[in-house]
């Protein structure tokens, strides 16, 4: 093999584009004999030799730059310098490799060259052995000195599987041998202040990098790529925290690293507001100062929508005015997802639908798409081909048999759909998606238990997201536990405060609880933030239902009766909500009106228990006389001489009394009036029942 580092590099990075990975890690990490001073002679253009710099050198030097992870970052020299150095890497540090010469002083570390030389004594083949006697070769290897070997061998590795191995290259800590490579151009003050201690050449190189970066725009920053590495290891070892703070590292150093951006954002890995300080936070100013405005736009529309609508809809409006990304799919994407959020779910598949048109294979939106298709209900036929679709011509995405999950979720067939989101989620551990229809489908099934544990797993996966512990708390709702409910919604108000759904659930709890006042604010406030949200208001026709009940509950009709008309506008046809306008109206004392309702709910629901039993006591409130032609019963203080407001007639059992009791009272009630009757006239007074005579 040869001896020159840069032909063996551009080797290892032919073999990794090809896909021969265990043959670049062995380029990579086999010890080699190196003649450093022949690796000088073809990296430094000697001092009489005079290099005519044209513009083809220009280009070549643009086209190696490509801010990609699987191409590396360049050395460049200030314009001054007299030496052109070769164009892929600097690989200076060969000098100090270099044999002390007789009479002067080593400026090798004794040390590490021993160590590099035990290191790799049993990697070097026995026919090596006619080398040992050459006074001018090292045994070296190569990514003990250059991180962006380090880099590339950590990739193969991790193409490979060998993800401990990888681990161990890359460091588990940030800033892992920050300071052994010259060529990496990050802005860590750590890896500055390391570098900048260095005698010697590590120092020189170190200037000349700082003189040469901004004609670079930076280039790559390896510190960053390792963190991001680091990341995906402690991600696949299910270290998450691990992994979260590799990822915010590499962001940290690199605002450009998309794919850290994606990982932590794309991931639900931090929580809303805490996702939103640190992105704002980030130096994109200091790092890229024309493209700052650009990038924080695009990362802000990434972000969680439930709060700051303003910064929202302001960074829209840049990426569509300023820079004409009108039909970006990142853009467009942003606004996708907070039309989602807000539920408006057929303007949310307008713009999906005109993603994918442009950008069929742009990932992040087709599960924003197909769940946009499940909620429209007319749709269904398109969501079958799509499924269909999908699945034939990529069955290795999970994203195909979620689709075909949907489906049959869509058709309450919900064994079918379990399957299918269960495929989807051992396909890819990280996508939430699946792992919250997963619980959905066992929810329906009446398998709450199994459903809970479902929400527990996508809960640990993704800890910055709210909907698992709302889930949760909702499955403890229906298992009538709603102190635990209670806790559970809680928590996803800490996570998430602005979210309706949260709300809504809360207020839920509360009713059970027989907290009405508690009930009627958790109800007031979600209305109120739809109504700011434009949301489709038929979606939260169910709260106007709730707080209606918990109006009734409190004994404030009127406010009942308003809030259950709301509910009929928005839902005409609905049982329930036909049965709330009856008991508020035989709540106001109007039996008749009440009866009137009752019968249009057992139209549209018939044989329903709860109505049916309303409906009985309505007729025998109106047979007994105890109702009033309208609402203003309500405000009537007597409703005959000397009768106060809510007391029956003498004689008379309550209508509220089951039929047979109310009988039986009566027969007795007549048999005791005949008896005063007889003993002291038709006209008997409050006061002769107080003074019976003996």
């Amino acid at each position: 093999m040869t001896s020159n580092p840069n032909d063996a590099f551009w080797l290892a990075q032919v073999f990794f584009l090809t896909g021969q990975f265990f043959r670049a890690e062995k380029v990579l990490t086999t010890a080699k004999r190196i003649n450093p001073n022949s690796s000088l002679q073809t990296t430094t253009t000697p001092h009489h030799h005079h290099h005519h710099h044209t513009d083809d050198d220009d280009d070549d030097d643009d086209d190696d730059q490509s801010h990609h992870h699987h191409s590396e970052a360049e050395k460049q020299p200030p314009p001054q310098s007299e030496h052109q150095q070769d164009a892929s890497q600097d690989f200076s540090f060969w000098d100090d490799l270099l044999p002390p010469k007789k009479g002067s002083s080593s400026t090798r570390d004794p040390l590490s060259a021993s160590q590099a030389h035990h290191d790799a004594h049993d990697v070097v083949d026995e026919d090596d052995d006619e080398h040992l006697q050459q006074p001018d070769t090292v045994l070296v290897r190569m990514t003990d000195y250059s991180t962006a070997c380090r880099y590339l061998a950590a990739q193969c590795m991790i193409r490979q599987g060998k993800w401990d191995a990888a681990l161990e290259m890359v460091g588990e800590e940030n800033g892992f041998q920050a300071g052994l490579d010259n060529t990496n151009n990050t802005t860590s003050e750590e890896l500055e202040s390391f570098q900048s201690s260095e005698p010697g050449r590590r120092k020189e190189n170190n200037e000349q990098d700082h003189t040469g970066r901004a004609t670079m725009d930076g280039g790559i920053k390896f510190q960053s790529s390792m963190a991001y590495l680091r990341g995906l290891i402690h991600l696949h070892h299910k270290a998450l925290d691990r992994a979260k703070l590799s990822f915010l590292h590499s962001l940290a150093l690199d605002v450009k690293c998309y794919e850290s951006f994606e990982a932590l954002v794309g991931g639900n890995m931090l929580e809303p507001e805490e996702e939103w300080e640190f992105i704002q936070a980030l130096e994109y100013h200091a790092q890229t100062p024309e493209d700052a405005e650009f990038i924080q736009a695009l990362y802000t529309v990434r972000l969680k929508k439930v709060q700051h609508h303003a910064p929202l809809v302001h960074s829209l409006h840049v990426l569509r005015d300023q820079f004409g990304l009108a039909d970006d799919p990142d853009a467009a994407f942003g606004l996708a997802d907070w039309l989602y959020s807000n539920y408006r779910f057929v303007d949310c598949f307008r713009v999906t639908s005109r993603i994918l048109k442009l950008h069929y294979h742009h990932l992040p939106t087709l599960p924003l798409h197909l769940s946009s298709m499940t909620m429209i209900g007319k749709l269904q036929p398109a969501l079958f081909l799509l499924a269909h679709e999908l699945v034939e011509r990529d069955p290795g995405s999970p994203v195909s048999w979620y689709a075909a999950g949907l489906w049959y979720f869509s058709q309450k067939r919900w064994e079918e759909s379990r399957r299918f989101f269960s495929k989807a989620a051992l396909l890819d551990s990280r996508f939430p998606e699946a792992w919250f229809a997963f619980g959905h489908a066992l929810a329906y099934e009446g398998e709450h238990d199994q459903a809970i544990t479902a929400y527990s797993t996508a809960s640990h996966n993704f800890q910055g997201s709210h909907l698992p512990l709302l889930f949760i708390g909702m499955q403890h709702t229906q298992l009538a536990c709603p102190a635990l409910a209670h806790d559970y919604l809680a928590a996803a108000a800490a996570i998430c405060p602005g979210d309706p759904l949260v709300m809504h659930e809360r207020g839920v709890v509360c009713y059970y609880q027989e907290q009405w006042l508690d009930a009627v604010r958790f109800f007031s406030n979600t209305l109120e933030l739809v109504q700011k949200a434009q949301t489709d208001p038929v979606i939260w026709a169910p709260t106007e239902l709730n707080l209606a009940h918990s109006y009734r509950r409190l004994g404030r009709y009127r406010e009942s009766l308003a809030a259950a008309e709301r509910a009929k506008a928005l839902l005409p046809r609905s049982g329930a909500v036909l049965a709330a306008l009856g008991m508020a109206h035989q709540g106001l004392g109007a039996p008749l009106a009440a009866i009137k309702y009752y019968h249009e709910s057992l139209a549209v629901v018939p044989a329903d228990p709860m109505t049916t039993s309303l409906l009985q006591l309505a007729l025998d409130m109106e047979t007994a006389g105890m109702g009033s032609p309208g609402p203003a019963a309500e405000d009537s203080k007597e409703k005959g001489k000397g009768q106060e407001k809510g007391e029956h007639e003498a004689g008379r059992p309550p209508a509220f009394l089951p039929r047979p009791i109310r009988q039986a009272w009566a027969a007795d009630f007549a048999a005791l009036d005949g008896d005063f009757e007889r003993r002291y006239g038709p006209h008997l007074g409050p006061h002769q029942l107080l003074h019976r005579p003996t």
